[in-house]
């Protein structure tokens, strides 16, 4: 790990161990520059015993061409900085504790990317009544394709709103089978459902929004409502006709209807099972 003063600000450099690109993260000091440090579990065999001056710093994990330390890993996007720049004695540095792998941010799957309509919404759950917005909105997706599809990595997305599906284990819709994707986990303050999936950032307005499913930039389904011409209820989830499951139909009002089947603390709909059918 190494942190090199810049003024007020210093860049913190983590090699990843379970990569051999190093990543980066951006810290700042209100003291000023901060003394740099590195770690002798990060840098390589030569630079451990030498000076870790700009001849040194080439002893660094990089690709042999490369000066730069780049990564695409964090949400603030991609960084670098240059490593000529660095310059010191062994005395100048101070050892620290690389990061171990329970502390490093968890990494969407690999995946490639469903074809748009693989995964619909077939149920949204925006103005809860037996608990609160925050707590109690939920969002049902439904597997229209005949393979188990992996959601890490995908983005759900509501206005400017945006959250990554990340995570140790899979987030899972099975195929022709639907996941529920909910605000929160606590089946005492949500309503008394239990999600697959538990989002942040996301909130859904009672009176209209949007909500999509992207993938690499690619809207895979998106659902656009107006509460007063959908007839929205409160404590009522919409649910989407058994009929009209493609992703071209579930942009219709007609194909949705308030939900009439009681759940969990009070509210109406059938999170994580199969709709009935609309009147």
């Amino acid at each position: 790990m190494h942190t090199v003063g810049f003024g007020r600000c210093h860049w913190l450099f983590v090699a990843m161990l379970l990569a051999a690109t190093p990543s980066i993260l951006l810290a700042c000091s209100d003291d000023g520059p901060i003394k740099p440090r590195y770690t002798t579990d990060a840098i390589g065999s030569e630079a451990k015993t030498n000076d870790l001056s700009e001849d040194a710093a080439t002893d660094l994990p990089l690709k042999p061409d490369d000066t730069l330390w780049n990564t695409g890993i964090f949400d603030h996007g991609p960084l670098a900085v240059d490593l000529e720049n660095l310059a010191g004695t062994p005395d100048d540095f101070e050892l620290v504790d690389v990061l171990s792998a329970d502390e490093r941010p968890d990494e969407p799957a690999a995946h490639n990317c469903p074809t748009p309509g693989a995964l619909i919404f077939t149920e949204f759950m925006a103005d809860p009544d037996a608990a609160t917005d925050a707590a109690g909105e939920y969002l049902e997706l439904f597997n229209t394709s005949s393979a188990d599809i992996d959601l890490r990595g995908l983005e759900l997305h509501s206005g400017a709103a945006v959250h990554l599906i990340r995570g140790d284990a899979p987030a899972l819709v099975p195929a022709n089978g639907v996941i529920l994707l909910a605000a929160s986990g606590d089946t005492g303050a949500n309503g008394g459902i239990w999600p697959g999936y538990v989002y942040d950032k996301i909130r859904l307005s009672n009176t209209g929004d949007d909500f999509a499913l992207v993938c690499d930039g690619t809207q895979i389904d998106r659902v656009v409502y107006i509460a007063s011409k959908w007839g929205i209820r409160a404590g009522h989830a919409m649910t989407l006709d058994p009929s009209c499951l493609n992703t071209m139909l579930n942009d219709a009002s007609a194909c949705w209807c308030n939900a009439t089947t009681q759940f969990g603390a009070g509210d109406f709909g059938s999170p994580a099972l199969a709709n009935q059918a609309c009147p």
